[in-house]
């Protein structure tokens, strides 16, 4: 539905919808489990199993989100290189919607639809080093030929990430019909916040 999502989700081939990619697609998850709930457990089980990983960048980072009004906010996003060497990746921001807009086929929202990545570049970071990125979002603009001047704040949420820029190969849909393959970037760091207003 949103074409901002769809270009994200070829940079993993995607042939199956819904599709999970957990750690930047080291993991993956295609279909659901039945229900919402056993869906849920799924995607919790993944998460949790990658946050026991040990191959892991020491990136600290925290984000801040002020809500201006009529659809615009600003984000602040700070992010520290706690180890002794430099660090090469990659950070995103995202914009979700936390109760989407758009409609599963039983006529239920989705939840998080992704509605803009503003900040999708290249991050380097000297031994230490820190950096700070700030931006505006104004939901009345053209998002990928679509635009959320309808969003509030209390339904919006601000998710960032900054994943290695070296790629490993990754296979998903083993089974028959389907075959995928893709580069996925493991993630070091991920954060989200809510606006608040001034």
């Amino acid at each position: 539905m949103n074409p901002v999502a769809q270009k994200r989700s070829r940079a993993y081939n995607t042939i199956v919808i819904p599709s999970a990619y957990i750690d930047g697609g080291d993991l993956n998850y295609f279909g659901n489990a039945g229900s919402v709930q056993a869906t849920e457990n799924v995607y919790r089980s993944l998460i949790e199993e990658r946050g026991t990983s040990e191959d892991i960048h020491l990136i600290d980072m925290n984000i801040d989100v002020t809500w201006d009004g009529d659809a615009e906010m600003t984000v602040t996003v700070n992010i520290e290189n706690k180890e002794n060497s430099f660090y090469f990746g990659i950070i995103r921001s995202h914009i979700t919607e936390i109760e989407s807009r758009w409609l599963d086929h039983k006529g239920d929202p989705y939840y998080f639809g992704l509605l803009d990545i503003p900040i999708n570049k290249l991050l380097f970071l000297l031994p230490h080093g820190t950096k700070t990125i700030s931006f505006t979002w104004d939901g009345k603009e053209n998002h990928g030929d679509q635009t959320f001047e309808d969003i509030t704040e209390d339904n919006t949420m601000v998710i960032s990430t900054v994943c290695r820029l070296m790629p490993h190969i990754r296979q998903g849909y083993q089974d028959p019909p389907y075959d995928q393959r893709y580069l996925g970037f493991f993630v070091d760091q991920t954060v989200g916040a809510m606006p608040e207003s001034n």
